[in-house]
Formats: structure tokens, C-alpha cells, sequence
């Protein structure tokens, strides 16, 4: 089982993606977690590009959660639609 960090997940869907990830770990190893899909798709402005990535990433096996994944995908929505209203959302610092 191999947890692949959102970073990584980044890299590979990026335009230019520096490696592919199926030639550095066995894809049928790869799980995933719903805070590491949200990261990922929360940053994809295209539409179609979101649908491409969401789509693989909802079809990898996820580590489970006790949160819902319909709370983590209405969280991804609502990310994006303040994105392109040109509001970003930022981490609150409990500093």
C-alpha cells in the first residue's frame, strides 16, 4: 500500500508532468485519502481537466475516513467557485 502525497499528485497532472507516476510505483499499490483529493482538485482551474483527474483519483482505493466523501467533494466545489469568483481561500493560523 503506497500513500501518494497530494505534492506528487500535483507534479503528475501538471502540464508538463516531470515523471509519470506508474513508472516509480506500482499503480495497484497506490491508495489515496479524501484530505489528499481535495488538495489535488481544489487547485484545478479547467473544467475538463477537473473531471480527467477527479475521475482517477476517484477510481484509486481510498484509505477510510470517518468524514463522507460527499462533505470532502461539496468542500472541493465550493473551493473552486470562490476561486473563480476570484476569492482565495486561505488556512486560518491559530497563532
Amino acid at each position: 500500500m503506497i500513500l501518494v502525497d497530494s505534492s506528487v499528485w500535483i507534479a503528475v497532472f501538471s502540464k508538463r508532468p516531470p515523471f509519470r507516476i506508474d513508472e516509480l510505483v506500482d499503480i495497484n499499490e497506490v491508495v489515496t485519502c479524501l484530505p489528499i483529493v481535495q488538495e489535488v482538485l481544489q487547485g484545478v482551474d479547467d473544467d475538463y481537466r477537473f473531471e480527467d483527474t477527479r475521475d482517477i483519483l476517484y477510481d484509486l482505493r481510498a484509505i477510510e475516513d470517518p468524514m463522507t466523501g460527499e462533505l470532502f467533494h461539496e468542500a472541493i466545489l465550493l473551493y473552486r467557485a470562490a476561486r473563480k469568483m476570484g476569492v482565495t481561500v486561505r488556512s486560518r493560523s491559530t497563532a
